[in-house]
This record gives structure tokens, sequence and C-alpha cells, in this order.
């Protein structure tokens, strides 16, 4: 009889961690959920009154707890010239992520770049974009076809309208 109710202690107390233990890994996965998901956002950033960018995409998730907001599937950012709503140059990729801290973003994946000032477009897989300073970075490959000539190689800086750029370690020029 001991050992029936041993038995039936033991299976108790391993039925009560279990559930201690699905209950700590159901909080964690609680914890990390966005705490806002958005379809097809549609966003404007004014500077005082003027429209600066303006920004889309499929999906957004904002995660408070991170500071930082993902964008899923055809994310566009356009860029507006100061003096008019006249698009400067826009960003489209697959993916991104927005620094709620900087007000950076990442762009991921099939990174394409345009620029209306300079008719210059630039290639990539990864992309930021710098807001304070208005540059755009890059440390993977880069390809710039210009007026002039099409640049490739790894490493980029220029500023937002392509039309002062640097590529770091050049693999490639060819003039037109």
């Amino acid at each position: 009889m001991r050992k029936i109710h041993f038995l039936l202690f033991l299976f108790l107390v391993s039925c009560f961690e279990k559930d201690l233990a699905t209950s700590d890994v159901l909080e964690k996965e609680l914890d990390n959920l966005p705490d806002l998901i958005v379809i097809r956002p549609d966003v404007d950033f004014y500077d005082s009154v003027n429209v600066k960018a303006n920004l889309k995409a499929d999906t957004a998730k904002s995660y408070k707890k991170f500071k930082y907001t993902l964008l899923y599937y055809n994310v566009r950012i356009e860029f507006y010239k100061k003096e008019s709503k006249d698009v400067e140059t826009y960003i489209t990729s697959d993916s991104a992520m927005i620094d709620e801290k900087t007000n950076n973003m990442y762009a991921y994946n099939k990174v394409y770049v345009w620029s209306n000032e300079s008719e210059t477009s630039l290639k990539t897989e990864f992309l930021e974009w710098n807001e304070e300073k208005r540059l755009l970075l890059s440390t993977k490959f880069v390809k710039i076809e210009s007026p002039v000539e099409i640049i490739e190689g790894y490493g980029l800086e220029s500023n937002q309208d392509l039309t002062n750029y640097k590529i770091f370690k050049v693999s490639g020029v060819i003039t037109k």
C-alpha cells in the first residue's frame, strides 16, 4: 500500500513540475509577442509641419519592450524634397527593422534605392539608413548604377540622394 501511495505521490509531483515548466515557457513566449501588429501600414514622418518621408509595408510588428518595429514584405520608404512633396529618393526591400531609440532603419534582402535627384540606383542585400546624419550605409556587396558609371564593391557610405557615395572595397567599375 505504501508503494502505491509513493508512486501516486511521484506521479502528482511530476505532473505539477510539468505544469510549472509549461507555464514558464508560455510566459516567456507571451513576453516576446509584439505589442502591436498593423496590416498595410502607411505612415508619414514630419519635420515640424512638412512631410519628410512616407513608409509602407504589408505588415508591421511593434515590440515596445525591445524598442523596435519589424516590417515585412514590400517595404517602401519615400523621402521627399524639403520644398515640395516630390519624391527625392525611395528605398524598397523585403523586410526592415526600425530602431525606435535612434529612428535608424535597417533594410534586408533585395534592397533597392532609387534617387530621382541623381538618376542613380543602388542594389544590395543590407542597408542602414542613419536618420540623424541622413546617410546610407552598408557592409555588404553593393552595385551602383549612375548615368556615368556602374560600380560594384563591398561596403558603402552615401548621402541620402546618392549624389556623393564611397565604396570601400571596389571590385569593378564600368564607365559609360
